[in-house]
């Protein structure tokens, strides 16, 4: 009798050692295909491919701006907005009852959205080193920020239309017919312009903000 009150003595602990680490791995599997999927990540990772091949066969010299006459312009500095255009998508995601029910789930969440959208952005930009790397970061800050702000704010469908339609709207009307760009089109700014520079810190500081900063509604 004692030798089998040891023996069970010993195995029990081992057993239910055992049980809680094999639902703690199933349970973070499960969870980590959830939130993949929820923030649609593949989709982003699709994005980020299509964008890098866009890169290899974008032309860098100027195009000939539609319904303009003379009025020529290059295209490739307005290309981060295929990436940037999934942003609101994604982003949507923070809005489900089961993320914002709680400020601390919500900041876990958001913490790890932000580190996968940075991360594939600057995946989506690894094939543009035949560009100006300084402009193409400097855009993808912009339009991230905008992309993010924008979808905290109105539907995601709203917010990719607009991600889209800014730049399209720059590159239409940004340059005159001497080839000069206006100011207020940022994204056709030079690498020396400061005004650009400011905007892309700002508009990466409001996006993160955007992203992390809890509903109102969330409960602590």
């Amino acid at each position: 009798m004692r030798r089998r009150l040891l023996v069970r003595k010993r195995v029990r602990p081992q057993v239910q050692r055992g049980l809680p680490v094999r639902d703690a791995v199933r349970s973070m599997r499960w969870t980590f295909l959830l939130v993949f999927r929820a923030w649609h990540l593949p989709t982003l990772a699709l994005a980020a491919v299509v964008a890098a091949v866009a890169w290899l066969v974008i032309p860098g010299t100027a195009v000939a701006v539609p319904a303009r006459d003379g009025v020529s312009s290059v295209i490739w500095p307005l290309l981060p907005a295929l990436t940037c255009s999934v942003i609101p998508f994604i982003v949507e995601a923070l809005r489900s009852p089961a993320v914002a029910a709680s400020s601390r789930r919500h900041a876990a969440i958001a913490g790890r959205l932000l580190l996968a959208l940075l991360v594939l952005l600057a995946a989506a930009n690894t094939a543009s080193v035949r560009f100006d790397t300084v402009i193409v970061a400097r855009n993808t800050a912009i339009l991230f920020g905008f992309a993010a702000v924008t979808a905290r704010y109105a539907p995601s469908m709203v917010a990719a239309s607009a991600t889209v339609g800014v730049p399209m709207v720059m590159w239409l009307f940004g340059p005159d017919i001497h080839g000069t760009v206006h100011s207020w089109a940022v994204l056709l700014a030079g690498r020396t312009s400061w005004l650009a520079l400011v905007i892309a810190c700002a508009g990466l500081v409001s996006g993160a903000a955007a992203i992390l900063r809890p509903p109102k509604h969330a409960s602590r």
